[in-house]
């Protein structure tokens, strides 16, 4: 798995970095003007990755969790 080799390897950060460029594009695609069988195309693949992410919610609610980690971790080391 992916996350996994981000987590074993300490690149989580890069791994997520790459992730929100992913949903960007992906973003930004679906903005777009789409055939209406790109649209199907699309909404389909979403499903499965999804449905994907679900299946592997733990490697899910790492990710998550060492996000919120390192949100928390810069926020603290704000000085107002």
């Amino acid at each position: 798995m992916k996350v996994e080799k981000a987590i074993a390897d300490a690149t989580l950060p890069e791994y997520l970095d790459q992730c929100n460029k992913q949903i960007g594009d992906l973003v930004q695609l679906v903005r777009g003007n789409l055939t209406p069988g790109s649209t199907i195309t699309i909404e389909a693949l979403v499903v499965l990755d999804v449905h994907g992410m679900l299946v592997n919610n733990y490697n899910y609610v790492l990710l998550i969790n060492y996000t919120k980690k390192i949100i928390m971790q810069q926020e603290t080391s704000f000085h107002f």
